[in-house]
């Protein structure tokens, strides 16, 4: 099966109210005080700093970008990711309700959002400008939610008429593009693996005493990618799984407490996570990261 047949292009946009407003005569007055160009300098006013509604909105925006970014992989710098379809069903389920978890963080804002203006007239003084804040309809429209999907373009699917030549160029641009965005994935998948190995091979080799704090987010996000792998691993790469496997044997039933409280385990489950990320180096496109002196 080719790329197009096992994932799908989705790309996520959660704009916010800008809150950022530049005051030229400010800075201009600033320039002259400094017996400076007035170029040098920019003065610029906050709105809205630290209102909990609208930051309770960019709190979540935060989380739901790290969340796609985890369910998915990459494809391009305009944000666009790769969904396996494996992960189709219970990705579009989440996003369904994130959209209604957002839209009711919006309708708080925008219930509260004549109180929060009249707020910053308060704070900002001479500062204020009713200009500087949009209709509340301006304001829904800039916290829009939106979720395109669409399928991974295919090399011999081309509905335009060009010379036989032009075609063949075409396919092969695509067919190239396909080729480094299934050489992308793959390696990404090997480096959020060696993430959590990493924070396992220094913080257990360091020879400090730990806390449940520390060896929980140990254990659970080394799970969390072991289970997320079987997914996403859209090539289908035989190296990835058996690492992924290694992982799960050796490491991924230790509990926390066990950590916490045994230095012998601390110490061989360091030395484990050591081995398997030099194992994984060759396909990293780099060493991995020298194991920290074990106690």
């Amino acid at each position: 099966m080719s790329l197009h047949d096992k994932a799908i292009l989705v790309s996520l946009s959660t704009p916010r109210l800008g809150l950022n407003r530049r005051e030229d005569d400010d800075a201009a007055a600033v320039a002259r005080l400094h017996g400076a160009d007035s170029k040098a300098f920019a003065v610029t006013k906050r709105l809205l700093q630290g209102n909990p509604a609208f930051d309770a909105i960019r709190k979540y925006d935060g989380q739901l970008g790290d969340w796609n970014r985890k369910q998915t992989l990459p494809w391009n710098d305009d944000g666009t990711r790769l969904l396996p379809t494996l992960q189709y069903n219970a990705y579009m389920a989440h996003m369904r309700a994130a959209r209604a978890e957002r839209e009711a963080l919006v309708r708080d804002f925008l219930t509260g959002f004549d109180g929060f203006v009249q707020n910053d007239r308060a704070r900002l003084g001479n500062a204020f400008r009713p200009s500087d804040y949009p209709d509340r309809f301006t304001v829904r429209e800039r916290f829009s939610f939106a979720l395109a999907v669409t399928p991974v373009p295919d090399g011999k699917d081309f509905r335009i008429i060009v010379s036989k030549e032009d075609m063949l160029t075409m396919q092969a641009n695509v067919d190239e593009r396909l080729r480094q965005a299934e050489e992308k994935a793959r390696v990404d998948l090997f480096h959020r693996l060696a993430g959590p190995l990493c924070d396992m091979a220094d913080k257990l080799g360091s020879g400090k005493d730990l806390t449940l704090r520390t060896t929980n987010p140990l254990v659970e996000n080394l799970k969390e990618i072991l289970d997320l792998i079987p997914r996403l691993n859209i090539t289908g790469d035989a190296k990835i799984e058996d690492f992924r496997r290694m992982a799960l044997e050796k490491l991924a039933n230790i509990t926390p407490e066990t950590l916490k409280d045994n230095d012998l385990v601390r110490s061989v489950a360091a030395r484990k996570a050591q081995e398997i990320l030099d194992g994984m180096a060759d396909f990293m496109g780099g060493p991995a990261p020298a194991l920290a002196e074990a106690a």
